[in-house]
């Protein structure tokens, strides 16, 4: 609970600038897997 309670004071700019990493990397590893996933389907269909 204290760790907790000091990740919650620490600040809110840590936050937004984690939270902005972490919707990066959730889009570039969304968009790696479409193209994954159309590179497969593109040479099961041809």
């Amino acid at each position: 609970m204290d760790n907790c309670e000091l990740l919650a004071k620490r600040g809110m700019d840590g936050d937004i600038f984690t939270n902005v990493l972490f919707m990066l990397l959730f889009v570039i590893f969304y968009h790696a897997v479409g193209l994954f996933a159309l590179t497969i389907r593109s040479k099961t269909l041809t």
